[in-house]
């Protein structure tokens, strides 16, 4: 049987960075946020290049939607002018 006594303590150690792996570190941060900010050019100029496309494009629908309304309001016009016999 077991004496309830038993036991045991875990110890670990950590070494403390030195100085110049304290650089060492802090410079390989630096690098991949320089990386990272180089990298971000060319998806925020093809995000703007998209939304200009896109804000063309509805720019586009919307008159043709009112150049196809303002034709067929005239044409309607025309037509019930025609059909009176007011012209």
């Amino acid at each position: 049987m077991p004496d309830s006594r038993d036991s045991h303590t875990r110890v670990s150690y950590k070494d403390n960075p030195g100085f110049f792996q304290n650089i060492q570190q802090s410079f390989c941060a630096s690098l991949f946020g320089i990386l990272l900010v180089i990298a971000s050019f060319p998806v925020i100029y093809w995000n703007e290049v998209r939304k200009i496309c896109k804000d063309q494009f509805q720019k586009d629908a919307i008159e043709l939607y009112f150049y196809t309304f303002f034709v067929h309001g005239i044409l309607t016009i025309y037509s019930f002018l025609t059909i009176m016999n007011l012209k």
